[in-house]
């Protein structure tokens, strides 16, 4: 009897026929159940999974800086205990949409269907702040040229600024005007700031700090103005199905758009310049080095480049990706294909495929690989491995 060898395994072939399955240095086979293929070729029994909790946990992420697991159950999110199972509520309803994570200067930055939120480890508060309504101007008596004057409010949470009011203006014809800021429903802000132009026109220009009970304020004295107010069109940066920072921005993903807030200014979104609109629904986004991994209906996409304004959109020969399952990950685990800097790792139709940080595509399975689908997954790495739980379409 001629004697069948089995090892080394190169790993998983359903391409090829089962006799073309013998390669130079080993052999595929067509499935492996319940083992790991190690790098030598050999097989290792896979280690068991055990169910820790009884309950309907989403959007599980355990954050790389802190250890720390946050999850969503019914629709409240907060940390887990891993060890009860039970749930730290931090915010009582995030929506139906899913969460998704990240971190933002050594905090934890969620996107949900109510917002954007920021966690410190003791607080949670909403990144942005929406901007306030017009003040209320009234005319008094004084010695400032009499004209037309502009008058627009911002509201402060210690140094965070809003988006600008919508402009009020009065006309001075006896020396002065008094203002009133409007009623604020916001807890966390800490005070108002108001801006004011010169007479007859000009720039909003730092009038001074206030706090929300000021009551009536009266300008009848030509004051000494600061800086010019830069949050004029600025908004709360928009939600998003998927969240990422990118080179001093915050990056959000809704249906076929990205949308960025401004640079190091990371709760400012300008409506008007700061997003790019893709051809396609969105299924993931991972930021690198270079640019930006942009997963698409039918493929994928990088925008490569060092700024919002100079980004180039480049069609990557790629498979349809399975829809939220890519990652960044550490440059250690891939070794030289990385060059040093973290990729992304995506799963699509054909297998695992590896976005460098430089925009290279590699498509770890090509050719062996084929027929992946499903509605979505949820993947991580543990021990050196990519694991993939993929739902069936």
């Amino acid at each position: 009897m001629s004697e069948l060898r089995l090892l080394p395994v190169l790993g998983i072939n359903n391409v090829n026929r089962v006799d073309n399955l013998k390669r130079e240095g080993g052999y595929f086979v067509q499935d492996a159940v319940n083992v790991d293929i190690e790098s030598d070729g050999r097989f290792a029994l896979r280690r068991g999974w055990r169910k820790l909790f009884d309950v309907g946990l989403r959007d599980v992420w355990q954050s790389p800086l802190h250890g720390d697991v946050f999850a969503v159950l019914g629709n409240q999110w907060g940390v887990l205990n891993l060890v009860s199972g039970s749930l730290n509520v931090l915010i009582d309803d995030v929506g139906e949409m899913p969460v998704s994570h990240c971190l933002l200067n050594n905090r934890v930055l969620m996107a949900c269907g109510c917002g954007l939120f920021v966690y410190d480890g003791v607080n949670v508060l909403p990144l942005g702040i929406d901007a306030p309504p017009s003040p209320w101007l009234l005319p008094e008596h004084g010695s400032l040229p009499n004209g037309t004057y502009s008058v627009a409010v911002a509201w402060l949470r210690d140094e965070l600024e809003s988006g600008l009011s919508p402009i009020a203006q009065i006309d001075v014809l006896d020396g002065g005007f008094s203002f009133t800021l409007p009623v604020c429903l916001d807890e966390t802000v800490t005070a108002a700031r108001v801006y004011l132009s010169h007479t007859n026109g000009g720039e909003l220009l730092k009038l001074g700090d206030y706090a929300l009970d000021s009551g009536t304020v009266s300008v009848v004295s030509l004051p000494a103005l600061g800086r010019a107010a830069e949050n004029r069109f600025m908004q709360p940066m928009p939600t998003g199905k998927f969240v990422q920072v990118w080179r001093g921005r915050v990056v959000t993903a809704r249906a076929n758009v990205l949308y960025f807030s401004q640079a190091l200014a990371y709760h400012w979104h300008d409506a008007r310049f700061d997003f790019v609109q893709l051809p396609q629904r969105i299924t993931f986004v991972v930021a690198v080095e270079s640019g930006l991994w942009v997963g698409q209906v039918t493929g994928v996409v990088f925008l490569s480049g060092s700024d919002l304004n100079g980004m180039q959109m480049v069609q990557m020969a790629a498979k349809k990706p399975i829809e939220n399952s890519a990652m960044l990950l550490p440059s250690d685990e891939l070794g030289e294909v990385s060059g040093g800097l973290p990729c992304a790792v995506w799963l699509a139709e054909n297998g695992l495929v590896i976005g460098t940080a430089s925009g290279q595509l590699v498509e770890c399975h090509a050719g062996v690989l084929t027929g992946i689908a499903g509605t979505g997954v949820n993947a991580v790495m543990n021990g050196r491995r990519v694991f993939a739980a993929v739902q069936a379409a």
